[in-house]
């Protein structure tokens, strides 16, 4: 490698020179020991290959599909509200967690959880999937409890967590203007060996768009 320094310097030396004093054909010398610089230059330090990001992807995340990150629900302390059209699958910021004994007893047994799927009203919201499967999947069945709501302006608090989540969610935490689900999961290893799954639901977007179908 020391070696190669001094044959870069020459050649470019005789570059400078033949440029300087040798006209038309020092021009054309001195183009041509360029291109030798560039070669001799190229095969010593060659130009480094991009490297392939190493980090798996998130199970059921295509980041190439169009709207793609509107799937995953994310924790942030200021985030943006979503605005939806039409029907589609969507997620949000998740706005409150909490987690309390089960039936069992078991310390944290109930995994709580409130996700904002748009910063207006909707029409609906239809099936919530958990992770890569579906609220009505058999493996699920007594573990998931989840309540909707569609973001209408006189809408009331989740009653279910005014009771259970000893004040953290109050009467005065109405959402109003906002659609969201409040989640609750019993955690078990069999149904859910990961942890608590990325919540999404399937929404007909804002009430406020004249639908042509049906006039309303």
């Amino acid at each position: 490698m020391p070696a190669a320094v001094p044959l870069i310097a020459v050649v470019a030396s005789g570059v400078a020179s033949a440029a300087v004093g040798g006209g038309v054909l020092g021009a054309l010398v001195g183009a041509g020991a360029a291109l030798v610089v560039t070669a001799v230059g190229g095969a010593i330090f060659p130009a480094r290959k991009p490297s392939v990001p190493t980090t798996p992807a998130t199970t059921g995340f295509d980041a190439s599909a169009p709207g793609a990150g509107r799937t995953q629900s994310v924790r942030q302390p200021i985030t943006e509200h979503q605005i939806v059209f039409g029907r589609c699958k969507v997620s949000g910021p998740i706005v409150f967690l909490h987690s309390a004994p089960d039936d069992q007893g078991r310390e944290d047994g109930y995994f709580y959880a409130v996700v904002v799927l748009a910063g207006h009203s909707v029409r609906s919201i239809g099936e919530v999937w958990l992770g890569d499967k579906s609220e009505t999947d058999a493996s699920f069945a007594g573990l998931v409890r989840i309540d909707r709501h569609l973001g209408a302006p006189d809408q009331a608090a989740d009653a279910n967590l005014i009771a259970e989540t000893g004040g953290q969610w109050t009467a005065a935490h109405r959402g109003r203007g906002r659609a969201y689900v409040a989640v609750r999961l019993k955690l078990t290893a069999e149904a859910f060996p990961a942890g608590p799954p990325n919540i999404a639901a399937i929404v007909e977007g804002a009430d406020t768009i004249l639908d042509p179908r049906t006039g309303q």
